[in-house]
């Protein structure tokens, strides 16, 4: 009897933690894995093998604006700091060496908003519709799926509460090699976004 209570609570929360996901109408979860590279496969035929962290970095409630036809989002100042949190703890569970001093803060009380390539899944209604990565413009390395840049490059450990960060997704880092295909127009995000900023008004 023990052992089947304990399974029906198990049950309840797995249950009760992927309602939670699929609410968002709009998310992004970073892989549940260290950041840097080797990476998994990121494209089309490998996303339902991709394991994204839970809960999403970034999700309905962090989204500002998101505009499909230019691909483009902004979020709040509390998101982009997560963001960028996640990305250091991740960076630094790949890279111990990195020391204690994680975030690296500069004398000028910032530090890098992404400070290396993260890849990620975007979700709508917590199905994964593409992968692709958080990018850094001093990245050396190259990637030619959908890649997350940010407008700016560093954030200030007291960010004020009514900043935003604007981010644009492009194609490709620094560009898409010949007949990569494009994800980003895919009609189920243009509905979430749609309705997401609907609900907002």
């Amino acid at each position: 009897m023990k052992t089947f209570v304990i399974t029906l609570l198990l049950a309840v929360c797995c249950a009760t933690r992927g309602d939670e996901a699929s609410t968002n109408l709009l998310a992004i979860c970073l892989l549940d894995r260290p950041a840097a590279q080797p990476w998994p496969r990121l494209d089309a035929t490998n996303l339902k093998n991709l394991r994204p962290a839970s809960p999403p970095v970034l999700a309905d409630s962090d989204f500002v604006a998101f505009d499909t036809t230019n691909h483009t989002f902004a979020i709040t100042g509390a998101a982009a700091k997560r963001l960028s949190l996640t990305i250091w703890s991740l960076a630094k569970k790949d890279a111990p060496g990195w020391g204690e001093d994680v975030p690296f803060v500069y004398h000028t009380g910032e530090f890098d908003l992404i400070p290396v390539p993260a890849p990620f899944v975007l979700q709508v209604r917590g199905e994964p519709i593409y992968a692709g990565a958080f990018y850094t413009s001093v990245s050396s390395s190259g990637f030619s799926g959908p890649a997350i840049m940010a407008e700016k490059m560093f954030i200030s450990t007291n960010v004020a509460a009514s900043a935003t960060f604007s981010f644009w997704i492009q194609l490709g880092y620094p560009g898409a090699l010949p007949g990569t295909p494009d994800p980003r127009n895919d009609s189920r995000i243009v509905s979430a976004a749609h309705t997401l900023f609907a609900k907002k008004k």
